[in-house]
């Protein structure tokens, strides 16, 4: 391998770890709810639609007493990606 071509492959593996990274925390607003999945706008103020794939979103509270309550159209969420948007 020459070192071009391990200069361009580092390049393209960092590039793809920063956008990983970027992608792990996003806030965003949500945009419906269907059950125990909501869609959550990350550019609520654009005016391009950039929407997340239905996603499950979580009870704040859980063990002996849950306490829970679907989000509203509008709010303001976190959305945790662990994968960093690679599935």
């Amino acid at each position: 391998m020459n070192l071009t071509k391990a200069i361009l492959d580092l390049t393209q593996r960092v590039n793809g770890i920063e956008r990983q990274l970027r992608n792990l925390i996003r806030l965003g607003r949500v945009k419906s709810v269907s059950g125990v999945k909501a869609v959550i706008d990350y550019a609520p103020n654009s005016d391009e639609d950039y929407l997340s794939p239905p996603i499950q979103w979580i009870a704040f509270e859980a063990g002996e007493v849950i306490k829970w309550r679907a989000p509203s159209l509008g709010e303001q969420v976190v959305v945790l990606n662990l994968s960093g948007g690679v599935d």
